[in-house]
């Protein structure tokens, strides 16, 4: 991670207290060596990352589209190494980009809002003038998260409150709740082993 919040310290001590050596480090710090037939992972002052046996992925920076692969290259190549990773790429490149999370999601069989990966302004304002007359709408930002620039559509005009510099644009039934709340289903699984925790989370608003 690059972002020691809470969740960072928090993780940290429970390993910690495992007799488990934790060593915080950054994708943006990290590059790969590709010689002598193997592949490996050095730091930006050339040393070569050695003796981990566990990645644990709190963050993935963001940046260029090279520089996103690239992060979730260096993670594939601690794979191939056999080491450990908690949150790997793959799982990354599902949940990082909504439109597919939520195809998989309805594929799965599992109750989703029904949603709209729209291109384009002008297609995505006539999508919701339709869609309008049948239920309010939310829209999300494809890659976004925290519940950044987030926008309730009730009428027409809440169109134009939308932040997008893209040319796509994902809308979902938006569901009422009151209060207002979430779920968040947590696994974590290794081969034969998995565990889940769930959470519900109460707000004041809708985000």
């Amino acid at each position: 991670t690059d972002q020691k919040g809470w969740h960072y310290h928090q993780l940290k001590k429970s390993f910690e207290n495992k007799n488990i050596f934790v060593e915080s480090a950054n994708l943006d710090e990290l590059s790969i060596a590709i010689n002598d037939n193997k592949n490996q992972i050095i730091k930006n002052n050339g040393e070569i990352l050695s003796g981990i046996t566990d990645v644990f992925v709190r963050h993935i920076p963001g940046g260029t589209l090279e520089e996103v692969i690239i992060n979730l290259n260096i993670l594939k190549v601690f794979a191939c190494h056999g080491i450990n990773i908690m949150n790997t790429s793959e799982n990354i490149e599902t949940t990082v980009d909504k439109s597919l999370t939520s195809i998989k999601l309805r594929r799965a069989g599992i109750l989703t809002p029904d949603t709209w990966v729209i291109r384009g302004k002008n297609n995505c304002k006539k999508m919701i003038t339709s869609l309008l007359s049948k239920h309010p709408l939310i829209y999300k930002p494809l890659f976004g998260s925290q519940g950044d620039n987030i926008v309730k559509i009730t009428e027409i005009s809440d169109f134009n409150k939308i932040i997008n510099d893209s040319n796509i644009f994902y809308i979902q039934k938006f569901l009422e709740t009151e209060p207002s709340h979430d779920y968040r289903v947590l696994i974590a699984k290794n081969k034969n082993k998995s565990m889940v925790y769930a959470m519900m989370r109460y707000s004041n608003s809708y985000i």
